[in-house]
């Protein structure tokens, strides 16, 4: 366990996924599949986090399946069998590692945008009640949760709602945001290398739901030209003067 935090720009996330080395690899889908029911132990998120948090920095797939062995586990590598050790690493290479990359990106851009008092992720609630994040603005919060816009999330949702145990379920009161995959391939404005990312327009919802004024960047603010004076030599000095916005 550490003690210690890390932010990670939305600039910096753009640039490491973008080097050839770290691509994400979405191999063995049908062993993931295979495997969607196996509980694995420990809970992959608070894996992660703890080694974001320990490395202070991304990290590799592989990189990360060799510290999540390395972790106590009811059910150490050394005792299972070697397709049952294949199905868990495509598991969490396949869904867990890229969500929860895509979820630390998104924080970033909420973070960045500067509108939110807070904003936190926890991994207790994302294993307890599916939610990834949480803003939290003038003291209301704000539950987020993120899923691709696929069938195989779609099925991966139902599977988490049939869950009798009450754990890892749909939060109701989350504010869902839908990563449009098919829209995304059509351009490659959002991808990372090879992996697409949210985009400050994606969370547009969790602006609203928190009561948060949202101006997307590419947005044209209206101006209008005023006279501030006139010199005595006859020249004229303009300023811009920004609608709604008082200096």
């Amino acid at each position: 366990m550490t003690n210690e935090l890390t932010y990670i720009s939305t600039e910096y996330f753009r640039k490491w996924f973008s080097k050839p080395e770290h691509r994400v690899s979405f191999g063995g889908r049908d062993l993931a599949i295979e495997y969607e029911n196996w509980q694995i132990e420990p809970p992959v998120m608070m894996a992660f986090y703890n080694y974001l948090a320990e490395k202070g920095d991304l990290f590799t797939q592989r990189e990360f399946l060799d510290y999540f062995w390395t972790l106590p586990s009811p059910q150490p590598k050394e005792t299972l069998e070697h397709r049952d050790i294949k199905g868990i690493e495509a598991r969490i290479s396949r869904q867990f590692y890229p969500s929860a990359m895509k979820t630390v990106h998104a924080w970033a851009l909420l973070v960045e945008s500067g509108h939110f008092d807070r904003c936190l992720i926890s991994a207790r609630k994302d294993f307890v009640g599916k939610v990834d994040l949480t803003v939290i603005s003038d003291e209301s919060a704000v539950l987020v949760a993120f899923r691709d816009d696929t069938v195989n999330s779609e099925d991966w949702s139902r599977i988490k709602e049939e869950n009798v145990s009450g754990m890892r379920g749909v939060n109701e009161d989350a504010v869902e945001i839908l990563l449009k995959i098919t829209d995304k391939l059509r351009s490659d404005a959002q991808m990372t290398g090879n992996l697409i990312l949210y985009s400050i327009d994606d969370l547009k919802p969790v602006f609203d739901a928190a009561g948060v004024t949202y101006v997307p960047k590419h947005t044209k603010v209206p101006t209008k030209r005023y006279i501030l004076k006139q010199r005595k030599t006859g020249q004229v000095q303009l300023f811009d003067y920004v609608l709604g916005v008082s200096a």
